[in-house]
């Protein structure tokens, strides 16, 4: 993902308690964000997490035979 000042985000689903949870991955943790935050995961809606799970194929539409 993208910020609007031009930097990259990136996420990883986490399951916890049962819920989809969403975590900073990797090296692309926001500098600003405190060191606390780093390592959180963050409770948000299934249907914002949703996005971020979906696949190229699940856009992309196969060739039929007919």
């Amino acid at each position: 993902m993208t910020r609007t000042d031009g930097k990259e985000v990136k996420f990883e689903v986490v399951e916890r308690d049962d819920e989809r949870w969403l975590r900073f991955a990797g090296d692309a943790v926001p500098a600003d964000l405190p060191a606390v935050g780093k390592d959180m995961a963050f409770q948000v809606p299934v249907w914002k997490i949703a996005p971020f799970e979906q696949k190229l194929s699940d856009f992309v539409a196969t060739e039929s035979g007919s």
